[in-house]
């Protein structure tokens, strides 16, 4: 289990991803700029751009809802490993249009708990356990889904691409702390 939330600067501490996020949404308020902030240490300008270029639905009464707030955690979480435009472009695949809850196959809410799920079970140096491979595992992980089978297609390979770069923003990660400690060690 990672230590933080993926997407935040909040630590686990034994919780699970479905725990925070309702946690977090205990009301139906819904969280302010400053709160979004605090979670997620980004700053304010890089969520407005996000909201500005459509990869984000704009905040309700300046609050942002669970799955708005979840679709800021998911691009969080993947932009050291892919292009912002890539991200969006694969949450568009799963969901459509971003203010448009009608075209979504899963809420965004659902999709960053799933996927925090999934990331507890793969290690990062890609051994996913004995006998599974990362494709085995997010067909389990999506086995429950209750759409039809365009759609679960469309959910396995949407989450495939996500959870493959969530693994090379974790291998990225892991040889900068390596990089780190050879340059404390000796010169480059």
């Amino acid at each position: 289990m990672t230590e933080y939330y993926p997407g935040t600067v909040v630590k686990r501490n034994g919780r699970t991803a479905k725990e925070f996020i309702d946690g977090v949404f205990f009301t139906d308020v819904g969280l302010t700029m400053a709160q979004v902030k605090e979670i997620t240490g980004l700053d304010s300008f890089i969520i407005q751009n996000w909201v500005s270029r459509g990869w984000v639905g704009r905040p309700e009464g300046k609050r942002y809802g669970k799955d708005r707030f979840s679709r800021i955690l998911l691009i969080n979480m993947l932009r050291s490993a892919a292009k912002l435009e890539d991200i969006a472009k694969v949450l568009g695949y799963i969901n459509g249009v971003v203010n448009d809850p009608s075209d979504d196959i899963i809420e965004e809410a659902e999709l960053y708990v799933m996927l925090c799920n999934l990331f507890d079970r793969i290690d990062i140096t890609h051994s996913t356990g004995p006998g599974k491979s990362i494709e085995e595992l997010v067909f389990d992980f999506t086995s429950d889904y209750q759409g039809n089978g365009e759609f679960r297609k469309k959910l396995e390979k949407g989450i495939l691409t996500l959870a493959l770069w969530y693994m090379a923003a974790q291998q990225k990660e892991k040889a900068e702390a390596l990089l780190l400690a050879m340059s404390e060690t000796s010169t480059l």
